[in-house]
């Protein structure tokens, strides 16, 4: 009987130091957590950087064939790119035909130099354009071509021009 008794207190001795290192071990882990949460704390800056607060500019949404300036949406030519200015510069936008040899340039301010395609194979032909939106805003268009090319390329310019609506800002 004596042993038994020994026995179950040395089990229970056992259980009791376990108890003991596992509670040892979960303060242990707690306290390097919050060790680490309160270094990692120094990371992060406790004021938002000015880069990150505010992006000059007005933002622009580009989806399949529409380009939303925020001023002005307008639907832009199949497989044709498309080139915007730096945020901080007023709004324009250049699209470039897919074999680059035609150019499309939208602007809030006239355009001056006027963009040129990137390929240019023969003589130019240009056209531009001084659109009145209906919120009252200007729009300056411009087209540059090549002469082969002016008919097809002056009718995508016009159906461009046809798709241009007025993107107020305080829809966004």
């Amino acid at each position: 009987m004596n042993i038994m008794k020994e026995s179950t207190r040395t089990c229970e001795e056992s259980k009791e130091s376990q108890r003991k290192f596992c509670g040892f071990h979960f303060t242990l882990c707690l306290c390097g957590l919050i060790y680490v949460l309160v270094g990692c704390g120094a990371i992060v800056p406790a004021k938002t950087p000015a880069q990150l607060e505010q992006t000059p500019g007005a933002s622009v949404i580009l989806t399949d064939q529409l380009y939303d300036a925020g001023l002005f949406k307008v639907h832009y030519p199949g497989g044709w790119q498309v080139i915007t200015g730096a945020a901080s510069a007023p709004t324009w936008v250049v699209f470039i035909s897919p074999y680059e040899m035609s150019v499309i340039a939208l602007s809030v301010e006239p355009l001056d130099p006027a963009p040129q395609p990137p390929i240019q194979t023969e003589a130019l032909r240009f056209e531009t354009q001084t659109l009145a939106l209906t919120d009252g805003s200007v729009l300056y268009a411009f087209l540059s071509a090549p002469e082969s090319d002016w008919q097809t390329t002056q009718i995508i310019f016009q159906s461009t021009l046809d798709s241009i609506t007025p993107s107020p800002s305080s829809t966004r």
